[in-house]
């Protein structure tokens, strides 16, 4: 019986591309799920990592961002359901359903983060939802449309 971890391998080395601060496009790219042991600001709670690729003039770029499934990380958790569109304005109350957001979009505000002596990008905040513009309505004069 093979491995389950087992796989070859065809990739290309990519740079890494440090995007200059600001708005940025973004695809939900992969959700990994782990524990958080807790810290002096959270409990110990759940964490899911989502995997963003931001497209750029320079190309993609990814980044990661942590969620933590407790109280205190509900508002981040919030901000990143409404900018890809599935947790409506003044909704109060939802379940995520992590696994069905791969492949969704949304807007970010990256900045960075310096550790180690090196920069990152870093995930700032998402963004809510563009709305759709309502179609442009049809004037009427008399039976003539225009």
């Amino acid at each position: 019986m093979a491995n389950k971890y087992t796989m070859t391998l065809d990739y290309e080395e990519q740079e890494y591309i440090l995007l200059e601060p600001g708005e940025y496009p973004f695809t939900v790219t992969a959700i990994d799920y782990d524990d958080f042991n807790g810290s002096a600001k959270l409990p110990p709670c759940g964490k899911v990592i989502v995997s963003l690729t931001v497209t750029s003039e320079l190309g993609s770029a990814y980044l990661k961002n942590n969620f933590y499934v407790c109280k205190e990380g509900a508002g981040m958790i919030a901000a990143f359901l409404k900018s890809i569109g599935v947790l409506k304005e003044g909704q109060k109350t939802f379940t995520p359903d992590w696994d069905s957001y791969v492949g969704k979009t949304g807007t970010v505000k990256v900045g960075h983060r310096e550790y180690n002596g090196n920069t990152y990008n870093n995930v700032e905040r998402f963004l809510p939802a563009k709305k759709k513009a309502a179609p442009a309505s049809k004037k009427k004069w008399g039976d003539t449309e225009w």
